[in-house]
């Protein structure tokens, strides 16, 4: 295929060209609508944001956007990548949006906040997520499993009766949870600053430090599993269940937890018939 290369700082429209490359040093990149039939995009902004408007971008291999000193903004509703997208902007905010199909992210760094909405597809990713500040997550589901994603604020996800699987490093802090079912791992801390609303089968925490997740308005679905070598404190419902007397329905691998102000055993206790805590789970959830 063609490769375009070119400084800009105005709008574009490019169609059908193979790869295509943007670069504008120093300013700012305005696209308006690009279309790869058989090749990637990549668009360096070095010293400005990355924005859209008109078109979409609809684009055939990868995306890979870069901004320096600004915000990516990538927020049209007919936005398409087949391949991954890979988004930096680390002084500046990152926003993407996508109406139809499913997203599957490569490395992501947000020096301010991160946004990605995808209406009626699945977010995924192949490369780890580095965000300083809040975190929202839009989709069908949410597969978030890179063991080396930083979170610097908090985490929200609504993947309305989708799973939503999350790893981390360090300390993690979990804003507005809306999920079916939902499993994190962090080997730092785990708080919350929103309600987590579990309608599905129920919930997993693998978590090395300590966890206080103590809103009492949680509803963990019908089983809480606490694996790991942390202890903490919980409070909500399981299996629509609150303080001890939803015990029978939480089981941890060690002791130190508390659920509603009681102990929870360091030992398994007998789940809802037919439960297996660890059959949903990515295969790369525990290594």
């Amino acid at each position: 295929g063609s490769h375009l290369s070119q400084a800009v700082c105005t709008a574009i429209n490019t169609s059908g060209v193979g790869n295509v490359s943007l670069n504008s040093t120093p300013g700012s990149v305005a696209l308006r609508g690009v279309t790869t039939a058989n090749g990637d995009l990549t668009v360096s902004a070095g010293g400005g944001g990355v924005t859209q408007s008109g078109a979409g971008l609809n684009i055939s291999g990868n995306a890979d956007i870069t901004s320096v000193g600004g915000n990516i903004a990538l927020n049209g509703a007919a936005n398409s990548v087949t391949g991954t997208i890979a988004l930096s902007a680390s002084g500046g905010n990152v926003d993407w949006s996508q109406a139809s199909g499913n997203a599957i992210f490569g490395a992501v760094t947000a020096g301010g906040t991160l946004t990605i909405d995808v209406t009626g597809g699945s977010v995924s990713q192949v490369g780890a997520f580095n965000v300083t500040g809040v975190t929202t997550i839009n989709g069908s589901s949410a597969t978030l499993t890179n063991a080396s994603n930083a979170f610097g604020g908090a985490l929200s996800i609504n993947v309305g009766a989708g799973a939503a699987y999350v790893a981390a490093t360090g300390n993690l802090i979990l804003g507005s949870i809306t999920a079916g079912d939902l499993s994190v791992s962090t080997t730092g801390n785990l708080t919350q600053s929103g309600v987590i609303s579990v309608t599905g089968i129920g919930t997993t925490f693998d978590v090395d430090g300590t966890t206080t997740l103590t809103n009492g308005a949680n509803n963990f679905g019908l089983f809480l599993d606490l694996l790991g070598t942390g202890t903490g404190a919980l409070d909500g419902t399981v299996g629509g269940l609150s303080n001890a007397a939803a015990l029978p329905y939480v089981t941890a691998t060690s002791a130190g937890y508390t659920f509603g102000g009681s102990a929870v055993p360091g030992t398994s206790t007998t789940p809802p018939p037919g439960f297996d805590p660890f059959a949903a789970l990515p295969a790369d959830f525990l290594a």
